[in-house]
């Protein structure tokens, strides 16, 4: 995976927290693998008040996924926002190629 592909954009109010945003870039690389070869992604999670809120998005050339989450939980808003993402790139693998062979 190429590390330009993968961007923090921002991981805001999580203070000093290596194991948390070690785990949170790791997820999000291995989440990569999934998606289109030339796909790069952005992430930002922010805290806001009590809680967290966050935004991903993977652009390629075939298309976006985008999700967005916000909750009291750090790793709740995160798993939300990487099930989105991961079932929009999970749908569109199935149905790529649907009809594209048809000559009727």
């Amino acid at each position: 995976m190429n590390q330009e592909k993968v961007k923090l954009g921002s991981l805001e109010g999580l203070g000093d927290d290596p194991r948390a945003i070690r785990e949170i870039n790791d997820r999000l690389k291995e989440m990569m693998e999934e998606a289109p070869s030339d796909a790069s992604a952005e992430l930002i999670v922010r805290r806001v008040g009590h809680g967290f809120k966050g935004f991903l998005k993977v652009c390629s050339s075939q298309r976006k996924f985008i999700g967005g989450s916000a909750g009291p939980k750090l790793f709740e808003v995160v798993n939300s926002i990487f099930d989105e993402v991961r079932s929009q790139i999970r749908t569109w693998k199935r149905t790529r190629f649907v009809g594209a062979g048809s000559m009727d």
